[in-house]
């Protein structure tokens, strides 16, 4: 087992508003249709933990918006891409659950393999109109950007990431490190600084 000893630089970005482009999040339509999303995300709170391994376990607690007619679910992207490192993050341990219960997906991937998609919800139940509560799962490993010259090791995630077509409300985001952290930031959207409040250490 790695034990981080040394400080930490927690920088952690919200992608709020950034989208994928040519992606979707309804379920029945295809990667090249435009799609405006009926669905909205009225609270996004998820939890994010590094162990001592460097690996991450993050659990995502959804409620989603649905219209009256109803819907068959909902997607979620992973970009596997990494800029600061030419690891890949491919999510694994992925489980999905709706209103407490399990709920069936389908994992694809899109755009040569860069993103992991989950295809959440069954093609053949329509989702009732009202609320819904999601929580989805998963692990990555090794997310922890090592020790470099007078730089300590970093975590710097996009803890909401790009792809969601969905209106967002609100988000309430909490991050866990295996060690003492220094110049905690965060900041919406790719290349901005701020937009959003961080606490603690």
């Amino acid at each position: 087992m790695v034990r981080w000893m040394v400080r930490l630089v927690g920088l952690v970005v919200l992608g709020l508003g950034v989208l994928l482009p040519g992606l979707v999040s309804s379920i029945g339509s295809s990667a090249t249709d435009p799609v405006y999303e009926e669905t909205s995300i009225r609270s996004y709170v998820a939890t994010f933990l590094v162990d001592e391994s460097g690996d991450l376990h993050v659990t995502e607690r959804l409620k989603v918006s649905f219209p009256g007619y109803g819907k068959h679910g909902i997607f979620r992207f992973w970009d596997t891409r990494d800029p600061n490192t030419s690891a890949r993050r491919v999510p694994d341990g992925i489980s999905v659950t709706r209103d407490g219960q399990e709920e069936p997906f389908d994992l694809g991937w899109e755009n040569g393999r860069r993103y992991r998609v989950a295809k959440i919800g069954s093609a053949d139940v329509l989702i009732p109109a009202g609320d819904h509560v999601y929580e989805i799962t998963y692990d990555v490993q090794g997310v922890l950007l090592p020790h470099e010259g007078d730089l300590p090791s970093r975590f710097y995630w996009n803890l909401i990431p790009g792809g969601w077509q969905q209106q967002i409300e609100r988000a309430s985001l909490t991050v866990t490190l295996p060690a003492d952290a220094e110049d905690v930031q965060c900041a919406v959207g790719t290349g901005s600084a701020g937009g959003c409040t961080a606490r603690g250490e």
